[in-house]
């Protein structure tokens, strides 16, 4: 092992980054208890061997377990690289300004942040960084040269001349080279043949070393000085634009090209680019329809049913993206493209269990996306501990304090759940007149039948301590059934038994049996609705009726915005006066935002916020604004604790000549997870 480890390090310092990457995996694979050590040094040997897109998950998993110095912003900065190398530039320039953020001076930094705007499609926000940076340290050579790459790149010929004029750049050969394109570039007339044909093998020579972005300048001025050749060069030039980052761009090109006269073998290779540039410009509804059609004329193209597959989990097809896999699978078991991505469907669609199997064919130990998959697939399943801490206040002088204690272990690799929750509320007025203590232990359960159907109950006992009364003991309930008649629809049928969080209801010993059935319906990836009705039996002889509808439209998708409308109503059969809200009939409708997003790619920090805004109209109460706003800020303290700190406000109160009417309630808490 020792020597093995020489070697992978002795291949690191000569520059045999493969023959290094591939020495430190056999270490790894024999001695997995080093992991933690060695992990560092065989991502940076994958990412300078050009295997960028394997290191990544490699530094995530190191950095979540170096506590914050040095070897953590080394690490920090390895991510970052091998983001920008495997071309997720928008999370490489999050994952550089989380370096700059700590070490605002480093100056690669500075200058593969630039990189990333170039790369990603934000050149004007290049060039303004690499100038701030120029105004500090003008012998900056690199900087200078990627600033006279990227003004070129833009077209700005003149500018990058200037650029390059700077006495530190006299006798340097890149910026030699680049003088005498952009002199070429002058010289050559728009009507020079050989000029043109030279440009194109230029594009083409970029594309073969994977200079994509340089690749898609060249070809753009080609079709600029020969349109007449528009279509012989437009599936290069929209290949180099997907491959770039500018996906979207390439889009409009390839339908362009399909739109006329091509062979069969062209209008393959169009659809395939369209279906690659719909999926990574985040439309895979409209991917799937390429690949469907590539695959009507190419029914044996493996590599197409994997990105159909691949098109229909991200579109929250997952059954139907697992069963293309597995008719991939049935005629070569030895697919890890399509084993893994069979997995992680399946983990998607709630079945670690079915994930593991599809993961125990032997020969995947070596296999980097299989690997983070069988993590993911542990985490899953490991037992969880969470503790959760919540005050609110509220307009009508009550103050409720909670403490929530769960454990849960799973059963049958993750297919079901059990465990035990207590709970303990206290609900007090603020001077302290009348309080209620509320202690809940309880039992719960989960199974999935199969991947249509799964139960979820609880049962426990509610012991309500009334100040100066006695107590009352209560049995309580929830329980739903969950069906998934398809990859599009959802149904939820409900039925529990609650007590109220008011002091006069609890006092009374009032409870509520409500039954539901709910309905969500996503068509796509960038739509989602639901319908819910809900009845409600009181034990002081009320009744309830509930009902709502609402909609969801995803406006983007980093960070993921949610715009929406959604509309309630609810009857009580009569108006009583036993604490809990109770006209006679009320309604609302309100727009909603929703935004999820982690911070620098996949890193620690994530954040969740909802906004619904709106009117309320109750009878006898009268119409008036109402409100509702919620933030979630979360960390992962390590790979397997979490903490999550929410704050939440809602309120529907107004004040009028008649006085003051409605309803407000203020929420705090935090909540800690860790599994096992």
């Amino acid at each position: 092992m020792d020597e093995l480890l020489h070697q992978a390090r002795a291949h690191a310092s000569a520059d045999r980054n493969r023959e290094s990457a591939d020495a430190f995996a056999r270490v790894l694979e024999r001695a997995p208890q080093r992991r933690a050590e060695l992990l560092p040094e065989y991502a940076d040997q994958l990412t300078y061997s050009e295997r960028a897109a394997q290191a990544v998950p490699l530094y995530r998993e190191a950095l979540a377990g170096v506590p914050e110095g040095e070897p953590r912003q080394r690490l920090r900065k390895g991510l970052a690289l091998a983001l920008l190398w495997s071309g997720q530039h928008l999370a490489a320039r999050e994952a550089y300004e989380d370096v700059l953020e700590r070490s605002p001076g480093d100056r690669d930094a500075q200058r593969n942040l630039a990189r990333a705007l170039a790369w990603g499609g934000q050149p004007q926000a290049a060039v303004q960084r690499l100038r701030e940076l120029l105004r500090t340290e003008a012998d900056d050579r690199e900087a200078r040269l990627l600033l006279a790459q990227t003004q070129k790149d833009m077209g700005e010929a003149d500018a990058a001349r200037e650029t390059l004029s700077h006495a530190s750049l006299a006798q340097d050969e890149a910026a030699v080279r680049l003088r005498r394109e952009l002199e070429g570039a002058q010289a050559q007339p728009a009507s020079d043949a050989p000029a043109i044909e030279r440009l194109v093998e230029q594009a083409r020579d970029a594309a073969r070393s994977d200079r994509n972005r340089e690749a898609a300048g060249l070809f753009a001025q080609a079709l600029a000085r020969a349109p007449q050749r528009r279509r012989e060069w437009l599936l290069d030039y929209a290949e180099q634009l997907t491959y770039s980052e500018r996906a979207r761009q390439a889009v409009p090109l390839y339908r362009e090209a399909l739109g006329g006269e091509l062979g069969a073998e062209q209008r393959q290779r169009a659809l395939r680019g369209l279906g690659l540039a719909l999926l990574w410009s985040d439309r895979p509804s409209a991917a799937r329809e390429a690949y469907e059609e590539l695959l009507r004329l190419a029914p044996g193209d493996v590599d197409a049913r994997r990105q159909l597959a691949q098109a229909l989990s991200w579109s929250g097809r997952q059954r139907a993206s697992a069963a293309v896999l597995e008719g991939v699978l049935r005629e070569n078991p030895q697919d890890a493209q399509a084993r893994a991505q069979l997995a992680q469907s399946q983990l998607w669609l709630g079945r670690p269990d079915a994930a593991a199997r599809a993961l125990a064919q032997p020969g995947l130990d070596s296999d980097a996306r299989v690997l983070a998959l069988r993590r993911d697939i542990a985490q899953a399943v490991a037992p969880r501990t969470s503790a959760e801490t919540q005050r609110s206040t509220q307009s009508d002088d009550l103050d409720i304090d909670s403490l929530r204690l769960a454990h849960e272990v799973p059963l049958a690799q993750g297919r079901g759940a059990a465990g035990l929750r207590l709970a303990r509320t206290e609900f007090e007025r603020e001077d302290g007149s009348d309080a209620v203590r509320l202690t809940r232990p309880s039992a719960f359960g989960r199974w999935r039948f199969n991947d249509a159907f799964e139960l979820n109950a609880e049962l426990g006992v509610e012991r309500i301590e009334p100040r100066a009364t006695d107590g009352i003991d209560k049995w309580v309930y929830a329980t739903w059934l969950t069906w998934w008649p398809s990859d599009l629809v959802r149904m939820d049928f409900s039925s529990s038994r609650v007590s109220f969080d008011n002091l006069r209801s609890l006092r009374l010993g009032l409870t509520a049996i409500q039954n539901g059935v709910s309905m969500d319906l996503t068509p796509d990836e960038r739509q989602r609705y639901n319908v819910k009705i809900e009845r409600g039996l009181y034990s002081d002889g009320n009744r309830r009726w509930t009902a709502q509808a609402s909609g969801e439209w995803r406006w983007r998708p980093k960070p993921e915005v949610w715009l929406g409308l959604r509309h309630g109503r609810s009857e009580f059969a009569q108006r009583l006066d036993n604490g809990y809200f109770n006209p006679d009939r009320v309604r609302v409708t309100q727009g909603t935002l929703r935004v999820n997003h982690r911070f620098a790619g996949d890193g620690p920090w994530d954040l969740s916020a909802f906004l619904a805004l709106g009117r309320e109209q109750a009878v006898p109460d009268g119409s008036k604004p109402a409100w509702d706003a919620s933030l979630a800020l979360g960390r992962r303290l390590g790979p397997d604790t979490r903490l999550e700190a929410r704050l939440q406000r809602f309120s529907s109160r107004t004040g009028t000549a008649a006085g003051v009417s409605g309803f407000e309630r203020t929420t705090a808490g935090l909540r800690l997870e860790h599994r096992w």
